[in-house]
């Protein structure tokens, strides 16, 4: 009855509370395209990094040419700009997006992501880690005596056709 009712009231003001009190710190970034919401998407994999604040466009920032999502949980310490590095830490989700859990201002100046996965496959020039299509080239450093579903350190960078580029394995 009534106590239905006044908890049904209070979850609607709770939610709506969240949404409007939601970070909004990329008004001002060029729009990179219609933004897509993975943030309820399984979450696969964390991931760490750092770089460039490119674009963005409703939920979705583009950091060192890598597409990540932020959502109402996303913690942003400080306001961010941009044209300024940050860090973030989050889940690669199903789609390969990124799911920022945190972003924060850095005074940093290299570019690099890091996530961690099990060794699907190799070949000469892609490895699959955890699903994902990794490019390796003979500047990759690569542990030896790596086996197939041993779990994987990877650090990479998002070449400028979205393809990721393992520096370390």
């Amino acid at each position: 009855g009534l106590g239905l009712a006044v908890v049904l009231i209070l979850v609607v003001v709770v939610v709506a509370a969240a949404k409007s009190n939601a970070p909004n710190n990329n008004s001002s970034l060029k729009s990179i395209g219609r933004a897509i919401d993975v943030s309820l998407a399984p979450r696969k994999y964390q991931f760490i990094g750092q770089g460039r604040l490119q674009a963005g466009s409703g939920d979705t920032l583009l950091i060192g040419n890598l597409p990540v999502v932020v959502s109402t949980k996303t913690q942003f310490a400080g306001s961010i700009q941009p044209g300024e590095m940050v860090s973030l830490s989050g889940s690669i989700v199903a789609n390969q997006s990124g799911l920022v859990d945190r972003i924060e201002p850095v005074s940093a100046s290299d570019t690099y992501f890091i996530f961690a996965g099990p060794l699907d496959s190799t070949s000469d020039t892609v490895w699959k880690v955890g699903g994902i299509s990794i490019l390796i080239n003979p500047d990759t450093a690569i542990d030896p005596g790596l086996n197939l579903q041993d779990m994987l350190l990877v650090t990479f960078n998002v070449q400028d056709d979205g393809t990721w580029l393992a520096s370390t394995i």
